[in-house]
């Protein structure tokens, strides 16, 4: 026996099916609830008749009187209280909502054409002429009507959700099946949507920028949408000459170095540098520059350095935003402390650019106070 075409219900999932193959086999077959035949195929009972084949019982079957819509009409009824998700009752709603509207329309498609068959008929009568084998006018075509029947009132779901099932349907069959069958939900298959569109949009933002690198000459670069900024912090009541930072590079004056305000897009991310004893003077910096401070990161040098109540052995990576900007993929939000031995002065560990790198693709990337310039990287400074 094969399942009726109007038996849209999912089919019961393994644990559900054991269940039911485990009752039968103790208690016995229910001869109350027979299998429903409609057409030599079973209507109602898809289900108990599998369990039986499984077992070799004979199940108890009968035979359903009445027309396709009174076929959908009792399927709905006995699987009205049947434990499915929102989303499954909405499949199953797309799903009777197209058997009914095909119901329908081959109804007045038969109507129809009864009535052509009759106008035809008369026609030849009164013209005195004998029936022609073929009864019908040659320009007759049939055509569809809408349906009026709403089915989705008629199952424990809601409108939305139905107008969704029905466009993963016609879109998306894979996820739309795995919603009918109770592998996935609708807002699971909502959220993919999503994070493909999302995806897809940060792919063509990455191919953007890196076509909009490579034709664009140096004094055409577009405006940058993240900053990296290692400012020359000035020092003072340096204990010695020879530990002064001027004998590594030229320091700037705080205000001298608001000055140097980056012109960015207007949804820009801003990464600065800062030592402990210029937190203060960087959070200024950082608001001046016209960004919000988000958080910050810190750099473990694995190796002790200058300082007079400790000796600094980490650096503050701070994060300010300006406008839109969104964080990181999950996948690339990394703990906050960057572990990564100390080298010549003031270069920063590799392992913060190819953070940035991965986590930020689709941004026109800028370093400001840069001493060696890397591919990819609009850099500003005077070693550069």
């Amino acid at each position: 026996m094969k399942k009726h075409k109007y038996n849209i219900f999912p089919e019961a999932n393994k644990v559900d099916f054991d269940l039911l193959v485990n009752d039968i086999r103790l208690n016995g077959y229910d001869l109350e609830f027979p299998i429903i035949i409609y057409q030599d195929y079973i209507l109602d009972g898809w289900n108990r008749w599998n369990a039986c084949q499984q077992l070799g019982e004979k199940p108890a079957t009968k035979e359903f009187f009445g027309n396709d819509m009174d076929a959908i009409s009792y399927t709905m009824r006995t699987n009205k209280r049947r434990n499915l998700t929102s989303g499954q009752w909405a499949a199953v709603a797309v799903e009777q909502e197209e058997l009914v509207r095909e119901i329908a329309e081959d109804t007045e498609r038969e109507r129809r054409s009864k009535q052509a068959e009759t106008r035809a008929i008369t026609e030849q009568l009164k013209a005195g002429q004998e029936l022609s084998g073929n009864k019908f006018p040659d320009n007759y075509v049939t055509s569809p009507t809408r349906t009026a029947v709403k089915v989705a009132g008629m199952f424990n779901t809601n409108d939305h959700y139905v107008k969704t099932a029905k466009r993963l349907k016609a879109t998306r069959p894979d996820d739309f099946e795995s919603i009918k069958n109770g592998e996935k939900t609708i807002t699971q298959v909502k959220k993919e949507e999503k994070e493909e569109k999302r995806q897809q949009e940060r792919f063509e933002k990455i191919e953007a920028v890196k076509l909009m690198q490579e034709t664009t000459e140096k004094k055409d670069d577009p405006l940058p949408s993240l900053v990296l900024a290692d400012p020359p912090w000035q020092y003072r009541h340096c204990a010695t000459n020879n530990r002064k930072i001027e004998n590594h590079y030229e320091t700037a004056e705080h205000d001298d170095i608001v000055a140097h305000k980056p012109t960015t897009q207007k949804n820009c991310l801003l990464l600065l540098w800062a030592t402990a004893p210029k937190l203060a003077e960087a959070v200024d910096l950082l608001q001046k520059w016209g960004f919000d401070y988000r958080t910050c990161a810190v750099w473990d040098k694995e190796m002790f350095g200058m300082g007079y109540w400790f000796r600094g052995e980490h650096e503050l990576l701070l994060v300010g935003v300006k406008g839109k900007v969104s964080p990181p993929e999950q996948s690339d939000r990394v703990s906050s402390m960057f572990r990564e031995r100390r080298t010549k002065h003031s270069k920063k560990p590799e392992g913060v650019y190819e953070w940035i790198e991965r986590s930020f693709p689709d941004h026109v990337k800028f370093e400001m106070y840069c001493r060696e310039p890397r591919q990819g990287w609009q850099t500003w400074g005077n070693e550069v």
